[in-house]
Formats: C-alpha cells, sequence, structure tokens
C-alpha cells in the first residue's frame, strides 16, 4: 500500500500471528519494525523483502516474534492520548512523544522485537536542524517577501533550528543595488566601478529573522561540512528565474521538501537550463522525466514556452516530485495539476496546505518533527 489511515490490512495481519512485511510510507512504519519495511514504489526491493522473509530464518524469526499480538489497544491509544492532555494542560509544550514516523518496536532479549511501552515513549525534546532554501528580499519580489514570512514562521516553530539560505540570480535586485547611487536615481556610482576595476564588490549583507542564520545558497554543502548534515531540506521553487539555485540543489541532492508556489515549471526550467543548472539540458530532462510520452525535441534549444508547456500538459513536477520527499502545494488546484502530472509511485508525496504562510510553516513542521534525522 502507498498510504493507510492506520494501517487495519497489516495489524489484523499481526494479530493473526502472521510475519508480516509492509510499505514503508504513511502510517506503516508506526505499526512494523524498520527492517520489515520495503519501498513500495520500486519492484526490486519488494521482491528481494518478500525473498528475505521467506528464506531467511533469522529475520524470518523477527518478524514471527513481532506478530501474534495487536500492535496496540483501546487502552495503549486512550493512554497516549490522555499524556498528549495532560502535557497541554500543564503547559509543557517542550516534551512530546517520539516522532510519529518512528516504529513504535524496541530489542528484545532474544533477538525478537516488541512494542515500546508508554513509558519508553516519552523522552526529552529532540531539537531538528532544518535548511530553508528561497529567494528571499530583496530578491524575488513578492514571491521572496512571501518566502521571508514562512521562513519567520517556520523559525518561531519549538525544537527546531533554521538557517536560511538565500537563492540570488546574477543581476537581480540585490545585485543592482550594490552598484547603484541611491542618491543618483539608480545611476551607477562611480566608487562601484572602481571595485569593479580591482575585483573586489561591495559587501551585501544578507538579512533574515532575528536568530536565523542566513548564507549564499551555494555554501549549503559548506555548512553542513562544518557543522553535520541538516536534519531536513526545505527547497521553495515558484516559476521564476529566482529559484533556479532551490531546483539545482533539489536535483543534486534528492532530498528534503519542497514548497510550490507554482506547478507548471516551464519556465524555471528553461531559465535553469540556460544556466547549466541541468546537466541533460532542457529537453533531456523532459524526455527522462515523461519518456516516449513526449515527441523527442520538445524543449530543443532549452525554451519551451508556457503556452506550449500547457497544450502539450508539461508541467515539470513530474520532475520535482521524483527528487523530493514530499511537496507543499498552496492551492487546490494545484494540488489537482501535480496530481495529473506526478509519476504514479509519487502521487502520495503531494500535501495540500493553504497559501497562507503560517499554515504552510505548520505543514512542514509536522513533516520535519515527525521523521527520523538524516
Amino acid at each position: 500500500s502507498l498510504y493507510e489511515g492506520y494501517g487495519l490490512p497489516v495489524a489484523e495481519a499481526l494479530a493473526c500471528g502472521a510475519p508480516v512485511l509492509a510499505a514503508d510510507a504513511s502510517s506503516l512504519p508506526e505499526i512494523v519494525a524498520p527492517e520489515a519495511l520495503f519501498d513500495a514504489g520500486a519492484p526490486a526491493p519488494m521482491a528481494a523483502a518478500i525473498a528475505r522473509g521467506l528464506t531467511d530464518d533469522a529475520f524470518r524469526h523477527r518478524l514471527l516474534g513481532a506478530a501474534g499480538r495487536a500492535p496496540s489497544s483501546w487502552e495503549d491509544v486512550a493512554r497516549a492520548s490522555l499524556a498528549v492532555y495532560d502535557r497541554v494542560l500543564t503547559g509543557d509544550l517542550a516534551a512530546r512523544a517520539r516522532p510519529a514516523a518512528t516504529p513504535p518496536f524496541a530489542a528484545l532479549p532474544d533477538g525478537a522485537v516488541g512494542p515500546v511501552t508508554a513509558a519508553e515513549e516519552v523522552g526529552p525534546p529532540v531539537t531538528r536542524r532544518v535548511a530553508f532554501a528561497a529567494a528571499l528580499p530583496p530578491d524575488g519580489g513578492e514571491g521572496g517577501a512571501w518566502n521571508l514570512r514562512l521562513l519567520e514562521a517556520l523559525a518561531a516553530r519549538p525544537d527546531l533550528t533554521v538557517h536560511a539560505f538565500a537563492d540570488r540570480r546574477p543581476g537581480g535586485a540585490l545585485d543592482t543595488a550594490a552598484f547603484a547611487d541611491p542618491t543618483s536615481g539608480g545611476a551607477v556610482d562611480t566608487r562601484a566601478v572602481a571595485h569593479r576595476a580591482t575585483g573586489t564588490r561591495p559587501r551585501r549583507p544578507l538579512a533574515g529573522p532575528a536568530g536565523v542564520p542566513v548564507h549564499p545558497l551555494a555554501a549549503l554543502e559548506a555548512v553542513e561540512r562544518l557543522d553535520g548534515r541538516f536534519d531536513d531540506v526545505v527547497y521553495v521553487v515558484a516559476d521564476d528565474a529566482d529559484h533556479t539555485g532551490c531546483l539545482a540543489a533539489l536535483r543534486r541532492r534528492r532530498d528534503g521538501v519542497v514548497v510550490a508556489r507554482d506547478v507548471a515549471l516551464a519556465g524555471l526550467y528553461g531559465d535553469a537550463a540556460r544556466s547549466g543548472a541541468l546537466a541533460d539540458g532542457l529537453a533531456g530532462t523532459i524526455r527522462s522525466a515523461y519518456g516516449d510520452a513526449v515527441h523527442p525535441g520538445v524543449g530543443a534549444h532549452d525554451t519551451l514556452p508556457a503556452a506550449e508547456a500547457r497544450r502539450l500538459g508539461l508541467l515539470l513536477a513530474r520532475d520535482v516530485l521524483a527528487h523530493c520527499r514530499r511537496l507543499v502545494v498552496t492551492t487546490p488546484s494545484d494540488a489537482t495539476l501535480a496530481d495529473l502530472d506526478a509519476a504514479p509511485a509519487d502521487r502520495a508525496k503531494i500535501q495540500l496546505a493553504g497559501t497562507d504562510p503560517v499554515t504552510v510553516a505548520d505543514a512542514l513542521y509536522e513533516m520535519v518533527i515527525c521523521r527520523s534525522p538524516v
């Protein structure tokens, strides 16, 4: 299954004593041990897991050790719910149950796995380190301002340490401001000309919300080498040239959560291809994403006009979905379009959050806090 509300078929199989393998998706990791999970989007890992369950005696013994009983009882559910209510009422908001994506199983002395008890579930709060990649003011226009509000809302959430990485296209607003004399109506400052003649440039401070370090997007991997990998990366994409760096970083790293202010992204992909950010160019990227569904030559010369992309039904959201863990969209129409454009195995990644940056931050917080560190 690619999506389960609770996972009743799996719970029933466990209660009946069957050795169970399940997809690493939605709620299933909460009731099945980590080694019993497989990628339901790829036949080979699924087949390998089944073969192991049939032939590996030690592995099969562990699967059987987790079976023969329901994963949880109503008493367990009531006790866990009451513990949450108690923490809310007492204002102890920092203490929380372990992330929901962590399977509630622990190793037992005989090598089997068993359910974690309620007393073991609650531990000290875990702070997640999150990288936020987006165009930020003064770049990005209205989109940059929206991104900043989203960054502020996300950074205000508990148990998160957020670093911002500013995407900035050459010749953007910040580049222009660095070489303009504010007293001359935008005329080029002779001091800036001297900077260029000597190979130096004026310093351009990067500002963000209080307490949030802001770095150039190109420094993402350098910061990780110094401080360790981020637990999650949030990329913002939109159909403009201000987010080509975000797209390039996403496709290079193949990780994280994407917030898409647009899902028709032909303009973004064209700009990225012309800047050299797409190794196979626009035509090759389209061919890789859509295969024989697209005639050869579409996207030639790294150009695909928006009207032609609409006529052909090419949003390029399919390529974004193939490279991310989750895709957050802001409108119902974008959710529908992304679902139509997505490969079948990637449709479960799409989540509608709304246009308010605060509600988007709520969705991102849940996604980040409910997963294990990278």
